[in-house]
């Protein structure tokens, strides 16, 4: 009934063997070591918080998934639900990807906040340069923080549409840590992921307005530059620390 089936019958059936999936099939009693695509890491929390079955982790709600799992757990609330991870892609994107993330380090123990909301724009930037580079667009992001102290914080945003642009991107990444950065203690680091991307198709939302397109040739004009020269070829004064 879909390519994520296959994939889990496959890997079940593996090294030699043929699995069929039948209507009403369903993947809650299956281990959750069969879901596809997950790393290392992923999989070693799913031991360490006892979730064997594909039914307990779709036990939980998308939140807590990411929560725990980061840029990962929106994967996870997907294939547990028998979906191509992202199989909901908004207009102009096919072809999902499984994310990219970013993080930036600081060289010293940070907790000025103007400093800190200028660093989120840095890191949004730099995701964004990867994903116009893999001509990706995305409209589920999770933000990560990282203190001194070891633990972290993680917040997900969802953007109206799926894009590329630095403007909207920045914005709701500003207003999350914004949001959601309560702590006294001083961040070591922070990570900015896309958990639902896919593929640009070249085709226009049917809402784009004026001011989208011009950020989009904004962006490819950038993308060029940069390309040619590094990511470092072209900063914002916002950037500046």
């Amino acid at each position: 009934p879909s390519r994520l089936m296959a994939r889990v019958l496959a890997k079940m059936a593996a090294p030699v063997g043929t699995r069929l999936a039948v209507t009403g099939f369903d993947l809650g009693p299956l281990s959750a070591e069969v879901l596809p695509g997950l790393s290392p890491p992923c999989r070693e929390k799913l031991r360490k918080y006892g979730l064997k079955t594909v039914a307990q982790v779709r036990a939980l709600t998308r939140e807590s998934l990411v929560a725990h799992f980061g840029g990962e757990g929106e994967k996870l609330h997907a294939l547990a639900r028998g979906l191509d991870f992202g199989g909901d892609a908004a207009p102009g994107i096919t072809g999902v990807s499984p994310g990219l993330r970013v993080e930036t380090v600081f060289p010293w123990d940070a907790n000025d906040r103007e400093v800190l909301l200028r660093k989120v724009h840095l890191t949004a930037d730099q995701l964004c340069f990867r994903m116009r580079r893999q001509n990706l667009l995305g409209r589920r992001f999770v933000l990560e923080l990282r203190y001194t102290d070891g633990k972290t914080a993680r917040r997900s945003f969802d953007l109206p549409r799926a894009t590329d642009a630095i403007l909207p991107i920045a914005e709701a990444a500003r207003a999350a840590f914004t949001e959601f950065s309560r702590r006294r203690a001083a961040l070591k680091s922070m990570a900015l992921s896309v958990s639902r991307a896919g593929r640009d198709t070249g085709q226009l939302d049917l809402f784009t307005d004026a001011d989208e397109e011009k950020q989009r040739r904004i962006g490819a004009a950038v993308l060029k530059v940069r390309e040619k020269a590094s990511f470092e070829a072209i900063f914002t004064a916002a950037d500046l620390c």
